[in-house]
Parts: C-alpha cells; sequence; structure tokens
C-alpha cells in the first residue's frame, strides 16, 4: 500500500510540475502578444520604474500576453536584464541575461526572437521605449546641439530622445534590420519618431506605427490607460494616440507638451512614387536649401530646424493642385494625429502628423540622408 502511494503521490508531482513549466513557457497560440523594450540604462531609468507600476495596474485579455524586456542601471533590479511578463498584479521574470548593450541590433533581434517563440501568437506589438533622434546617425543630434549651443533638456524638462546605453545608439536602418517579423503596431515611446523617414523605413516592418513629430517629455506614455488597447486592432490604437493627448491636454503650463499620430504603411510607396513624379518634372533640388522657413512648420528646438512638417515643407516646393493630392493621399495614410498648442516653446500651428529633414548644408547629414530609403525611392531622381 505504501508503495502504490508513493507513486501516486509521485504522478502527482509530475502533474504539477507539468502544469507549472506550460505556465512558464506556454507552446499554445494566443492571439495577440506584445512586447514592450524598455532600453533604461541611461537617464530616464526612474521614469521606468514609473511606468513599469503603471503596466501593472493595467488589464490585458485573456488572450493575449504582454511581455516587458528591461535593462537598467547597476544600481538597479535589471542591471542583468529581464525579460518579464504581466501574470495578474504582478510580473513573473521569463529570462535573465547576461552583460549587454540594449541599444544595439543584435540585442534587440535576440530579445524579439525570444518573445515570439516563447509566447506565438496570432498577431504581435512591439512598444519601443528610450532615447531617441529619428532618423539621424548615432549622436548626430547631440552634435547639432552643441554646435549651436541649444540645451536638449527644454527649460530643464527631460525629454525622450531610440535606444541609448554607454554613449551607444541605433539607427533606423540598423533597428529595421533587426526586426524579424512584421508586426502589427509598432509604437515608439520616444522623440521625433514621427518622421517620413522613419515610417518608411520601418514600412515592412509594421503594419501599423504610432510615434511623436516632437520630442515626447520623460513621463512618456500614460501605461495604464493605453495597455489594454495594445491588443484591440485600428480602433484601438486609434484609441492609444486619443488616451495619450488627453493625458497631455489635461497638464498645466510647459508639460502640456504633445504631439502623436497613428500611420498605416501599405500606403507609404504609393506616396514616395507620387513625390518622387512632382520632384522629377518639377526638376527640384533633392535638398533644398534657403527654404522660407517661417511659413514651415518645425518641430525640434534647433536654432536652425532639422525637423520640419513634412506638408508644409512641401508646401514650398510643389504647385497647388500637387499639394493637394499629397494632401489627399496623407490624409489616408495618417489614421490619427493630434497636438497640444505648443511643445515647451515651440508653437504648434499646424501638422500633417509626420515630420521631415529640412538641410542645412551639413555634409555629413546630407550623406547619412541619401542612404536611407526614403531618399533612394521618394528624392532620388
Amino acid at each position: 500500500m505504501n508503495k502504490w502511494l508513493s507513486c501516486l503521490a509521485l504522478l502527482f508531482l509530475l502533474f504539477l510540475s507539468c502544469y507549472k513549466e506550460d505556465e512558464l513557457l506556454p507552446g499554445k497560440t494566443s492571439e495577440n502578444t506584445v512586447l514592450i523594450y524598455m532600453a533604461a540604462n541611461n537617464d530616464l531609468y526612474f521614469d521606468a520604474e514609473e511606468d513599469l507600476e503603471e503596466i501593472l495596474q493595467s488589464k490585458i485579455p485573456d488572450n493575449g500576453n504582454l511581455l516587458v524586456y528591461i535593462s537598467g542601471p547597476s544600481y538597479s533590479p535589471y542591471a542583468a536584464p529581464k525579460l518579464l511578463r504581466l501574470n495578474g498584479a504582478d510580473f513573473e521574470t521569463l529570462k535573465v541575461y547576461g552583460d549587454q548593450n540594449s541599444a544595439t541590433g543584435t540585442v534587440l533581434n535576440k530579445v524579439v526572437t525570444d518573445a515570439i517563440q516563447l509566447f506565438p501568437a496570432n498577431k504581435y506589438g512591439l512598444v519601443l521605449w528610450s532615447h531617441a533622434t529619428g532618423w539621424l546617425p548615432p549622436n548626430s543630434y547631440q552634435a547639432i546641439s552643441q554646435m549651436q549651443g541649444v540645451d536638449r533638456h527644454q527649460d530643464g524638462l527631460m525629454v525622450k530622445s531610440f535606444g541609448r546605453e554607454s554613449q551607444q545608439e541605433m539607427d533606423i536602418a540598423t533597428l529595421g534590420a533587426s526586426i524579424p517579423i512584421k508586426f502589427d503596431l509598432i509604437a515608439f515611446d520616444a522623440c521625433l519618431m514621427g518622421g517620413i523617414e522613419v515610417y518608411y523605413q520601418l514600412r515592412n516592418k509594421a503594419s501599423y506605427i504610432i510615434a511623436s513629430p516632437t520630442d515626447v517629455l520623460s513621463t512618456g506614455f500614460p501605461y495604464k490607460e493605453i495597455v489594454p488597447n495594445l491588443f484591440v486592432g485600428e480602433d484601438g490604437y486609434k484609441e492609444i494616440a486619443a488616451e495619450y493627448m488627453e493625458f497631455y491636454q489635461g497638464q498645466d503650463g510647459v508639460f502640456r507638451s504633445a504631439s502623436i499620430s497613428l500611420v498605416k504603411t501599405d500606403r507609404l510607396p504609393e506616396l514616395a512614387n507620387e513625390i518622387l513624379e512632382y520632384y522629377k518634372t518639377n526638376k527640384i533640388d533633392k535638398l533644398p536649401k534657403d527654404l522660407d522657413m517661417q511659413n514651415i512648420q518645425r518641430y525640434d528646438n534647433l536654432k536652425t530646424p532639422v525637423f520640419v512638417d513634412l506638408e508644409t515643407y512641401l508646401a514650398q516646393l510643389f504647385n497647388r493642385d500637387e499639394l493637394e493630392e499629397i494632401k489627399t493621399l496623407l490624409l489616408e495614410i495618417v489614421a490619427y494625429k493630434d497636438f497640444t498648442d505648443h511643445f515647451i516653446d515651440i508653437p504648434l500651428n499646424k501638422s500633417s502628423g509626420m515630420s521631415t529633414y529640412a538641410s542645412f548644408g551639413d555634409d555629413n547629414l546630407d550623406n547619412a540622408y541619401r542612404k536611407l530609403d526614403w531618399y533612394v525611392d521618394a528624392l532620388d531622381y
């Protein structure tokens, strides 16, 4: 009898062991898996801690999985980066990584691959959280700021400028090449990523992209409110953008500073073709200088702006009929856009929902720009 009871107990323990393993490494395909990738081994770490607390207060659907990858400074619990899973009102640790720089394409690719292998789904979402400077090559924005004598921390506020750790940054070509699948949504909780150059470079990596043409205050997304809508599709993505703007429209003073866009990427090649045709027909300078910047909406606080509004920029180059064709197409591509009346001290009078590069004659920047997919497909006739 004792032997029989021992065998029964062993079988019971084996059952519990298998159940626990299934909980940690589910093999079934869910409807959605969303990964929030937080490269936070930098001066934004304490904002990352607050965002983790907000995520813990959020709700996700039963048929979805929310994963968080986070790296942090040496004094933090995430000095060894971790892959976490939201499980009720807590995080479970799925994987602890060794020493690695999260602002590299190799690490991003590894983490995304781990996420989709551990939690296969019909649809995937990716939130990229860190510093960022749009399409610019690594460390270029800081160099321009120093050259022009501009303080990146405007009015003492911290802004998110994707990926910076140990002075290393990832350019958008590397970012795109490091993403191994096409996501339904990529959302940038990071500065200046709402540019046509970024959207176009990632056109084959996401069906929808959420980003800001301006900087982003370090408080970033209101995660408690937006997390449920990461799982919903286009209507949910519009709601994310609306909730983001509602949060910042409700702030006071300089904290009432935000812009956001939701872009559908499937029509971006059509936009590139149309713009290329107008450039070719009118023999427009591919990187024109000395434009009337008074009539072009700027998005950065540089003395000579680099990030300007696409529509008001093209208005300087195209005739009225050509511009109307572009505006009509932009209305179909940009599913949602909104902005406060200022971003800190920058008046936001008009926004098409995406920025573009305004060259000021820097050869290094111009040469880097000529390598981007947008330049090759839309400007290089």
